[in-house]
């Protein structure tokens, strides 16, 4: 009788196999769009980080995460926010109206 001898096969797992610890990806810039709209239906849009938008007597700018309307602070900005000035002047974040001071 032919005897088979039993094969034992290791299966290994290596850890940290990928190089898994490795600095995460960035996270995405910061980010926030503005329209300014003026009485006579022209407008301009803009975004990015920080920037500034002019239209007639209508200033806006984003600046350090805040939004300043004709030089007044409007409030904080969070990432992916909307900035809108209407036809009237108003400030508009995410359709959400802001006083200035």
């Amino acid at each position: 009788m032919t005897r088979i001898a039993p094969v034992l096969i290791l299966a290994v797992v290596v850890p940290g196999c990928g190089d898994r610890s490795a600095t995460p990806p960035p996270a995405p810039a910061f980010q926030v769009s503005w329209e300014v709209r003026h009485p006579n239906g022209g407008y301009t849009k803009g975004g990015g980080e920080s920037g500034t938008a002019r239209l007639g007597d209508t200033a806006l700018a984003a600046k350090d995460r805040r939004v300043f309307l004709n030089r007044k602070d409007g409030g904080p900005l969070g990432n992916g926010d909307a900035v809108v000035v209407d036809k009237d002047g108003r400030l508009f974040v995410n359709g959400q109206e802001r006083a200035t001071r």
